[in-house]
């Protein structure tokens, strides 16, 4: 505020503004991979800055260098496995959660979220992240249901074996009282055979893009 930049940047807030919304309407529809870069550049409509504008607009250049990048639509059958991929950035302020959310080789559903308590460590932020996507899942398994697609668990692949050996423990430790119900939950599940946790590495965990920034060839 009160800055020759601000002054600059009116003119192209509305523009900014317009961006946004393009960026959120293709996240939405047929570009999860924009989930991120979407989610953050949103947290400043209010008072954009130069950076913030050339940012959006590389966006523009990355979607005019690969216009037809989508989602590919599959057959279902009977055999389809739902699987979700959840994955989650953590620092010393907040963390971003991510997942996605496949029935066979089709992705049906996905989320980019700012996760809304602070974690305390990066098993926290993963053990956050899965009890979000467990319970968003579970939705999508009754829908499942629904299209007479039987499925006996969900299966959540994630890259923290310190969140899958937490989860597998039905005896809580003192490190866990601050998020002790989303352990609870999960655990719970676990426990039931609603849910099963399977180690993914982090370089495979196609998640891992909804949650920071990758270079160009994780990315890809």
């Amino acid at each position: 505020e009160g800055t020759q930049e601000k002054l600059d940047m009116m003119a192209f807030h509305g523009t900014y503004m317009h961006l946004i919304g393009a960026f959120l309407w293709l996240t939405t529809c047929t570009m999860p991979f924009l989930g991120y870069v979407t989610s953050v550049l949103s947290r400043f409509t209010i008072n954009p800055a130069k950076k913030h504008l050339n940012a959006a607009i590389r966006v523009l250049i990355y979607l005019r260098s690969h216009p037809v990048t989508g989602l590919k639509l599959g057959g279902l059958n009977s055999s389809c496995k739902f699987r979700v991929w959840v994955d989650a950035s953590w620092t010393d302020h907040w963390s971003v959660t991510g997942a996605l959310f496949c029935l066979g080789h089709t992705l049906v559903n996905w989320f980019t979220r700012r996760q809304t308590r602070v974690s305390r460590s990066s098993m926290e932020a993963e053990t956050f992240a899965a009890a979000d996507a467990a319970t968003e899942g579970s939705f999508e398994m009754d829908l499942i249901s629904e299209l007479d697609v039987p499925q006996a668990t969900m299966q959540i692949l994630c890259d923290s074996q310190s969140t899958l050996d937490f989860t597998a423990n039905q005896f809580s430790c003192k490190r866990s009282k601050a998020f002790v119900r989303d352990t609870h939950f999960l655990r719970d599940w676990v426990a039931r055979l609603l849910c099963q946790f399977r180690k993914v590495l982090g370089t495979k965990n196609h998640a891992d893009t909804m949650t920071k920034p990758l270079a160009v060839g994780p990315f890809v």
